[in-house]
């Protein structure tokens, strides 16, 4: 029986033979855990501000979701407020102020809803169990008949006694996550020791580099 003729390397059936075996492929990697952090603005006269950060798995951790209670005890109450897809390199969180981010720990993926694109809004997505604790959570207490000082007054540098601001209402937040076993016990101990008054030593110096220009 003759040999069997060698296949020609240029031909049609070679390349099907030789061609390379095609990759399986594989869906993209969902992390099981989230990334949550305390952020605070700095403000020379007053306390922090403060709002936890959730970032997405895209863009190097950039963009996420911001929660917070936005208002103030002078001139409008206090409201819950959701921003998703928030870009926290360009977008700032209370006027010109450089925001600040602390770790606090992990949350399940299962416990978080990602929301992409831009929006402001006052309700929870009630898929979202971190949003659904965060409505719960009584808005910053006013007083009856409370009436603010100046915002320039000491006072404000400490827990007011009448009103209540967003560092309260966070801490608030994260105490109840923690309690609902979203959260490790560690993020009270990180709470407790964040920044909370005046400019931090990193803005403390940025401006006194700039009073110098």
């Amino acid at each position: 029986m003759p040999a069997e003729r060698p296949i020609p390397v240029w031909s049609r059936r070679y390349k099907e033979l030789n061609k390379p075996m095609a990759k399986e492929e594989k869906a993209p990697q969902r992390s099981a855990t989230r990334s949550l952090f305390l952020g605070y603005n700095c403000h020379e006269t007053r306390r922090a501000h403060y709002f936890l950060f959730i970032p997405y798995l895209i863009d190097d951790a950039k963009t996420g979701k911001l929660i917070n209670v936005s208002g103030n005890p002078w001139n409008s109450d206090f409201t819950l407020e959701i921003k998703t897809g928030f870009d926290r390199k360009t977008s700032p969180v209370l006027g010109p102020t450089r925001s600040h981010y602390i770790y606090l720990g992990e949350i399940s993926a299962d416990d978080f809803v990602d929301e992409e694109h831009y929006n402001i809004r006052n309700t929870p997505n009630a898929n979202d169990r971190i949003e659904s604790i965060a409505a719960s959570i009584p808005l910053p207490y006013r007083a009856p008949g409370a009436t603010p000082e100046h915002p320039d007054d000491p006072m404000w540098l400490r827990p007011h006694p009448r009103l209540e601001r967003c560092q309260e209402w966070t801490n608030r937040l994260v105490q109840s996550l923690v309690d609902a076993g979203l959260l490790g016990a560690s993020a009270l101990m990180k709470m407790s020791s964040a920044h909370k008054a005046h400019l931090c030593d990193e803005c403390a110096a940025s401006r006194a580099e700039a009073l110098k220009l």
